[in-house]
C-alpha cells in the first residue's frame, strides 16, 4: 500500500515538474509562485493585476486593502472602496484644490509685482 502512494506521489511530482519548467516554483502550475498568474502568450508568469492576489491570482484584496499585492490601504469606506484602485477620486474636492493653488499663485505672482 505504501510502494502505491509512494509511486503516485513520484508520478505526480513529474508530471508537476514538467509542467512547471517555466517559473521558479517547481511545485505550482507552469511554476508561477503565488502572487503571480501565467501569461501563455507571453510564455511567463507576470505579476497578479491590481487588486488580486494569490493563487493564479484568485483572490480579490480585502477591504480595506487594495492595488498591487494588496499593499495600499483605501481612506474611504468599504462600499466606495475599489479592490484595484482604492478610493475613487473626489472631482470636486480636486477642483477646490486647484482653484485654491491657482489663486494663491496669483496672490503671489501680484505681491511679487508690488516688490519690483
Amino acid at each position: 500500500m505504501i510502494d502505491k502512494w509512494i509511486y503516485f506521489t513520484l508520478l505526480h511530482l513529474q508530471i508537476r515538474l514538467d509542467m512547471s519548467t517555466d517559473g521558479p516554483c517547481i511545485l505550482f502550475y507552469m511554476g508561477c509562485c503565488p502572487d503571480t498568474v501565467w501569461d501563455a502568450p507571453l510564455k511567463t508568469c507576470v505579476d497578479c493585476p491590481h487588486g488580486y492576489v494569490g493563487m493564479n491570482c484568485t483572490e480579490r484584496c480585502r477591504y480595506p486593502y487594495f492595488g498591487k499585492r494588496c499593499h495600499d490601504v483605501c481612506k474611504c469606506n468599504e462600499e466606495t472602496c475599489d479592490h484595484a484602485i482604492g478610493c475613487p477620486l473626489n472631482v470636486n474636492r480636486l477642483l477646490k484644490w486647484v482653484f485654491y493653488l491657482l489663486i494663491n499663485q496669483v496672490i503671489t505672482c501680484f505681491e511679487n509685482l508690488g516688490d519690483t
